[in-house]
Formats: C-alpha cells, sequence, structure tokens
C-alpha cells in the first residue's frame, strides 16, 4: 500500500503577480523546495503533481533538473481545490494506499513533520498539520461589530500535509460531489461525513508563499533555525 505525494500547483498565483512555483527561493524554485521535502521523507513512495497544462513542460524540467526520482507524473488542475483534487485520484497508481496532499506553495515543510503526520493517517485513517491560533480571535457581526472574544485554547491553525486513507478519502469527495460542495481544505471531505482527522504537531516555519512578503520571510526562515 503505497503512500503518494499530491503536490497542488495549479493556482494562478494572482496575489504574487507572477507564478510564485517559480519564484527563487535561496537561488531555487519554490516548487523545488517542496518536491525535494518528499523526495527526502522516506514513507513517500511517489510524487503526483497537479498543475496547469501550460506549466506541465516547465515542472516537468524542474523534476528532472533537480533529481526528483520519486516524480510519477503530472495531471491538469481544476478551477478549485476540490476539483484539482477528484483530477488527481485518476492520475494515482493502482497501489496507492494513502494520499499525502499538500501545497506547492509550502517549501519549508521538512521530512520530519511530512513523516509524522503519514505515520499518524496510517494510525487513524486521517491526519493533518496544524499549529495553535496565537492571536486573540474575535467574532463579529455583519457590521463589523465585536460580539464576543473566541476561546483560543481548542482552536488550530491547520496546514499542509493532510494525509488520508485513499478508500475513505474517495468516498467522502464522492459524497460531497453528490451534495454539490466544493470544499476549499481537504480535512472538511472528512468532517462533513462524520470520518475523524487528527491534528499532528506542525511547525510555524511550515508556512504558504502567497505574497511577495511571505517570500521574503520564507528566505529568512530557510536561513536560520527557529
Amino acid at each position: 500500500m503505497k503512500t503518494v505525494a499530491v503536490i497542488l500547483a495549479a493556482g494562478n498565483s494572482t496575489r504574487m503577480g507572477f507564478p510564485k512555483q517559480l519564484a527563487l527561493l535561496d537561488g531555487m524554485p519554490v516548487l523545488a523546495h517542496t518536491l525535494l521535502q518528499f523526495e527526502n521523507a522516506p514513507s513517500v513512495d511517489g510524487i503526483l503533481l497537479v498543475a496547469r497544462p501550460k506549466d506541465f513542460d516547465a515542472f516537468s524540467a524542474l523534476c528532472e533538473q533537480h533529481h526528483i526520482s520519486k516524480f510519477i507524473g503530472l495531471c491538469p488542475g481544476g478551477d478549485t481545490r476540490q476539483q484539482s483534487a477528484k483530477n488527481s485520484l485518476d492520475a494515482l497508481p493502482e497501489d496507492t494506499g494513502f494520499i499525502a496532499v499538500h501545497d506547492g506553495a509550502r517549501p519549508l515543510c521538512d521530512p520530519a513533520l511530512i513523516e509524522r503526520v503519514i505515520a499518524k493517517a496510517k494510525d487513524s485513517g486521517a491526519a493533518a498539520a496544524a499549529v495553535p491560533v496565537k492571536d486573540t480571535i474575535k467574532r463579529v457581526n455583519e457590521n463589523g461589530r465585536v460580539t464576543e472574544t473566541v476561546d483560543r485554547a481548542a482552536l488550530r491553525q491547520v496546514q499542509t500535509p493532510q494525509v488520508f486513507r485513499l478508500s475513505s478519502y474517495r468516498e467522502a469527495l464522492a459524497a460531497a460531489i453528490k451534495d454539490g460542495a466544493d470544499l476549499t481544505d481537504d480535512c472538511q471531505l472528512f468532517e462533513r461525513t462524520g470520518l475523524p482527522v487528527t491534528l499532528v504537531e506542525g511547525s510555524d516555519r511550515n508556512i504558504k508563499i502567497t505574497t511577495p512578503a511571505d517570500l521574503a520571510i520564507a528566505a529568512i526562515l530557510l536561513k536560520r533555525e527557529v
């Protein structure tokens, strides 16, 4: 039963202003950093890259240049995250037992974190990286007026990777599609069907690059241990 990493890199990088997957981070594309983290994770057997068809050639060349030996292919992304996830299922090897869904723009997710999430998912069926919420959280009404301060003790900020038993993921995704739901987080597929998801200690380094400021922060984090 193989574990395949499904790397989502089909976004249009609207907030970045240029393709963030190919933005240079310490002299190497962001996506190359991400792929190398999974290349170096022992429990990952294959890497499937979800991308825009117009990026296929560039991403294939990137995998070859950086010696991503676990790369098994590309599949086209959809208009939404859920559609991209659905497309990826048709491209998985038949002996895939678990999938590790990860944002291509999270280049600092180290192999140790990937291993922790995979191990927990194999034990419980589904797991995801997460960190405690640090800021004070307010609930507001439609006019922006504060109605309460939310207790943050039980709140978590979810990251990727998110790892799932493939058979359960297929069923949860089919149920969401049947109900007309289009979700932005893969864990929600399990939550809405009552399937448990266990959160694993993530990392403050595991940031998602969305803006040029995020790229600058990632460059600083890459050069030092925190």
